[in-house]
């Protein structure tokens, strides 16, 4: 179901905070009204004075707001500014505001301000009719596998007769190079395949689709042609360089000709994609992974997607199996480059902090624990 975004109230107001702590763990809870608030307050108590509430031959499980022993006020703690729930209340506060207001829309991450969620900056889609699917394409994001499984669902004769296979699709020679099944914003997605589609998107934990995209894009495609003066903005594989101007592009979002905007679309925030901004409630969100387990993991998911969508078993049974392959020949994160290179970027942390204001609502938006900060 398509969800009409204006009708639906707001998420992220600060609406009530009400904390219990124990400062000796140093752990603390949030009470929400009509969820164990009755039950937390009898464990914070047992915890703050654990002699004393077996003396008074108390129970956890028998507290009532009536009688409960906890009802001294230093237990809790009501709009207290506990330090990364505040911050991250107020960060994600404004990301739904900031329609209403961009110029408040300045946060700071040090000294410096992260990058806005939601602009509407690339959408491109894979859709299939026949069976009410689409996808939307985030770059560095599983991208060439998914125009084989899209052609495949498309034409799954043609495909198996010229003997392609979805796991080693490349972007040179890729069978699917026409653009009958691509559509660029969500409004064709849905004429296309109704108002009840199966629609998803696969996303990635940020640095790790940043160093892959840089891998690729500024060290790999140096290869590629002998002219590397333009190469990731002139920077070539200088990561330092690159970061600063990517940063500075991204933040002005200036018109660029075809090959800075090419280099742009691979390392633009994922909530920059896909029309988020409106529809991401109405998407299947895949987390790309890698290894075995990841690849069978990511099986899993698409095929019950594609079950969802009423793919005839033969066909999803194919797509799993070349899933459970692993990645494109395209692919970077299982070379010794990789290794290096992640190596190289985490024992610096200017670099670490810099690129993390990049990304930091992809962190927030697709829940990805953010990278320990090197001090």
């Amino acid at each position: 179901m398509i969800i009409d975004k204006s009708s639906v109230l707001p998420p992220y107001f600060r609406f009530r905070e009400e904390y219990l702590v124990v400062k000796k763990y140093h752990l603390a809870t949030c009470q929400i009204e009509k969820v164990m608030t009755t039950i937390r307050d009898g464990i914070f108590c047992y915890l703050t004075d654990s002699k004393n509430f077996t003396m008074h031959n108390r129970t956890i499980s028998k507290e009532y707001w009536k009688n409960r022993m906890s009802s001294n006020i230093s237990l809790k703690i009501i709009f207290c500014c506990v330090f990364m729930f505040i911050c991250c209340m107020q960060y994600m506060e404004v990301s739904v505001r900031y329609q209403r207001d961009r110029s408040r829309f300045q946060l700071s991450l040090g000294n410096s301000t992260v990058l806005p969620p939601f602009i509407r900056f690339r959408e491109d889609f894979l859709v299939n009719p026949d069976y009410h699917l689409a996808t939307c394409q985030i770059e560095k994001v599983m991208t060439t596998v998914r125009e084989g499984i899209f052609r495949y669902l498309t034409d799954p004769r043609n495909f198996s007769i010229y003997n392609r296979t979805i796991s080693k699709e490349h972007w040179k020679n890729r069978f699917c190079s026409g653009m009958d099944y691509v559509r660029t914003n969500m409004t064709a997605v849905l004429n296309d395949i109704g108002e009840e589609p199966v629609l998803f998107a696969v996303v990635r934990e940020p640095i790790e689709r940043f160093l892959s995209g840089f891998l690729d894009k500024c060290i790999f495609e140096n290869d590629y042609d002998g002219d590397t003066s333009d190469i990731c903005y002139g920077c070539v594989d200088d990561i330092h360089c690159f970061v600063d101007e990517l940063y500075r592009r991204l933040q002005e979002r200036k018109k660029e000709n075809k090959r800075e905007y090419y280099h742009s679309r691979h390392f633009a925030p994922q909530t920059w994609y896909c029309d988020f901004q409106n529809y991401l409630a109405n998407y299947t969100i895949v987390k790309y992974a890698k290894g075995k387990k990841g690849n069978a993991r990511l099986a899993e998911q698409f095929d019950s997607i594609f079950k969802r969508a009423y793919v005839p078993d033969t066909l999803r049974e194919v797509i799993r199996n070349e899933l459970l392959k692993g990645s494109t020949s395209h692919s970077t994160h299982s070379s010794e480059e990789s290794r290096r290179l992640k190596e190289a970027f985490f024992s610096d942390p200017s670099l670490v902090r810099k690129v993390v204001q990049i990304y930091f609502y992809d962190f927030i938006v697709f829940h990805f624990p953010f990278p320990q900060l090197p001090q």
